[in-house]
């Protein structure tokens, strides 16, 4: 900006060259221009001239504003506040930037750093304009700054919760996946909590802070929070410690607890069962097996899933094993009789319920297998109590 101070300009046939000071100018190997009072150049070094693309004798005796496009006069302040200190004969800025068209009408960014010379208490004779091309680092100023709002961006739509965490507790950002994790209505709400209020055991979050002392950082810490509703988070929790402040990541992993616990009480269920129970590939192969089959078959569970349906199946028949399995894939569920052979050779009955299931793009057949012995030794006896009764009725009758 200007300063104020008036001066008076010289006639213009009172600035007259300074070879000794243009060859010191010429010899810089930074961009250096004399200019008059009315900001013609009067002089350009060979090092401006190289970066502006231009022959010294097509600057020289022309205005350093033409190196300016119109659209960088109208709009710079500092290049308008420079003009209009010159016309106005008061003091231009020290300092400031402005954007030059070179003669290949590229833009170069110049950050100028401007003396005047004196040739009294309230005069002078020309001014310099010492420059330097800052166009290289605004740039990357600039992708700095775009590469912090893509960073933001990220955060603020990453499905993790981010939250960043003072040394005592208190959090002092949130991002939005943080706040619908808890069940809070905004950031602002939660910004207002201590971290260690989120925690159903305030020890869990002495663990983490004592951990993130010693070692700046902490991973796959399983802790329980609490949700605004109440309810118990089970959360995997990951950070660093850097400046005083804490950057943390955390996963809900509340579903997935729960499925695994859904899964291991399927698991017990099923393998506490009376029934036998497998998994079978299309190729006749088990891919599991619960503990009852392993106890009525005398196999290990390693040694069952080496094995395939014919090992236990004394009557299967392969031939047959393609058209079952289009009758299963057709219906589902079917309902059979058959027997199991165990390892040491002895065939029992059983009642086999096979279902058709398909999962992860592949197909299996789940089956439960039934010990029917004690059920067809009664049917056994009943038809020869049966057979015995019509024996001795016909008896009586003859």
């Amino acid at each position: 900006m200007s300063t104020g101070i008036p001066y008076t300009q010289l006639p213009e046939d009172s600035v007259q060259p300074n070879p000794l000071l243009e060859q010191l100018l010429d010899s810089s190997v930074g961009i250096q221009l004399l200019l008059q009072p009315d900001a013609t150049i009067q002089f350009i070094n060979q090092r401006s001239c190289q970066v502006f693309g231009y022959q010294r004798n097509k600057l020289q005796g022309k205005s350093w504003y033409n190196l300016h496009s119109d659209q960088e006069l109208e709009l710079n302040p500092h290049l308008k506040a420079f003009k209009s200190a010159l016309e106005s004969h008061k003091l231009p800025p020290k300092d400031f930037e402005s954007e030059i068209q070179t003669n290949d009408l590229r833009s170069r960014r110049i950050k100028w750093l401007c003396k005047v010379f004196p040739a009294g208490s309230n005069s002078f004779t020309h001014i310099t304009l010492s420059g330097e091309d800052v166009t290289s680092y605004r740039h990357l100023i600039n992708q700095l700054q775009q590469s912090d709002e893509r960073h933001r961006n990220l955060i603020e739509h990453s499905l993790a919760g981010i939250v960043q965490i003072a040394r005592d507790g208190d959090l002092v950002y949130v991002n939005p996946a943080f706040v619908k994790m808890f069940g809070y209505s905004s950031q602002q709400e939660m910004m207002e909590l201590n971290i260690s209020v989120l925690f159903v055991s305030e020890d869990k979050w002495q663990t983490i802070q004592r951990n993130l002392v010693s070692e700046n950082f902490i991973q796959n810490f399983e802790a329980e929070l609490l949700h605004k509703s109440g309810k118990t988070l089970h959360i995997l929790f990951n950070a660093v410690l850097r400046n005083e402040v804490v950057t943390a990541t955390l996963l809900d992993l509340t579903a997935q607890k729960r499925q695994e616990w859904d899964l291991q009480l399927l698991k017990y269920a099923v393998n506490s069962g009376g029934d036998e129970v497998y998994v079978i590939t299309r190729d006749t192969k088990f891919v599991w097996v619960n503990q009852r089959a392993c106890e009525f078959l005398g196999y290990s569970p390693y040694e069952m899933l080496n094995l395939s349906v014919s090992d236990i199946s004394p009557h299967f028949a392969p031939d047959q094993w393609n058209t079952r399995w289009s009758y299963l894939r057709e219906h589902h569920f079917v309902v059979f009789e058959s027997s199991h052979l165990t390892k040491d050779g002895q065939e029992y009955p059983v009642e086999i319920m096979a279902n058709f299931i398909e999962f992860a793009d592949e197909e299996f057949l789940f089956a439960f297998a039934r010990n029917i012995s004690d059920r067809k030794q009664s049917e056994t006896a009943l038809r020869q109590s049966e057979e015995q009764f019509k024996r001795i009725f016909k008896t009586i009758q003859d």
